[in-house]
């Protein structure tokens, strides 16, 4: 059993590799074989590195308790609650681009069975999780040169709204570092479009011009929705 899920591991791996460089292909592979596990994997790993990146940020919010610092927010207090969210969202941009392919797809003509198209959708998670892997390196790197941020609570004020307005000071502090993030999320943002338009034309068989289209379409509506939702 444990070599069966190393093997798929590896499988996984070697698709998201390949997409990042042979996109076309690999996705027509995956129209030939489609699968729910590699996209379960990628799942699981971006959870994993924002977990990390989360525990970065908490490491740096202290306050002085009996002569010593200690993190106001521990990670495993919260994890139940950034583990939820992190899953649900990731489910609900699945099913939610599932969703507009599908019918962005049978309008345009496309031919495709709602399994192979989920489990190709599914693969768009490589590059969350390579965004994923850049946050974290990112954010551990810059908080490293920053000093901590060491607060006093009040009892009057929850200790939740405190350790926020912590952590809000600290990012405040490399504000400037924060441009940096905006255009490196904007390149991710920018390679998904050109994932939904490769999914349209290798796995949905639409047209160069039909496929540019359906992912420029799905790509702004997932965008809105991600501004008020906060995906």
């Amino acid at each position: 059993m444990l070599l069966g899920i190393v093997a798929k591991m590896k499988r996984t791996l070697i698709r998201s590799l390949r997409i990042c460089v042979m996109p076309v292909t690999t996705f027509k592979e995956i129209r030939e074989e489609p699968d729910f596990a590699g996209p379960f994997f990628l799942m699981l790993f971006c959870i994993i590195l924002s977990v990390l990146q989360y525990n970065f940020v908490f490491s740096k919010v202290l306050e002085v308790k009996e002569g010593n610092l200690v993190r106001v927010i521990k990670l495993e207090n919260v994890i139940h609650v950034l583990l939820a969210w992190r899953v649900f969202s990731l489910i609900m941009i699945w099913v939610l681009l599932f969703a507009l392919m599908w019918g962005l797809l049978k309008a345009f003509g496309g031919d495709i069975d709602s399994y192979t198209l989920f489990s190709a959708i599914g693969y768009v998670f490589t590059i969350q999780l390579l965004l994923s892997l850049v946050d974290l390196i990112f954010t551990s790197y810059t908080l490293s040169q920053m000093p901590n941020v060491i607060i006093t609570l009040l009892s009057e004020v929850k200790k939740e709204v405190q350790a926020n307005l912590g952590i809000d000071i600290l990012f405040s502090l490399y504000k400037e570092r924060l441009v940096i993030k905006r255009i490196y999320h904007w390149f991710f943002n920018l390679w998904s479009l050109v994932l939904y338009s490769t999914i349209a034309y290798s796995v949905g068989r639409v047209d160069q011009f039909k496929s540019i289209i359906i992912g420029v379409t799905a790509y702004v509506i997932v965008m809105f929705v991600s501004m008020f939702i906060g995906f």
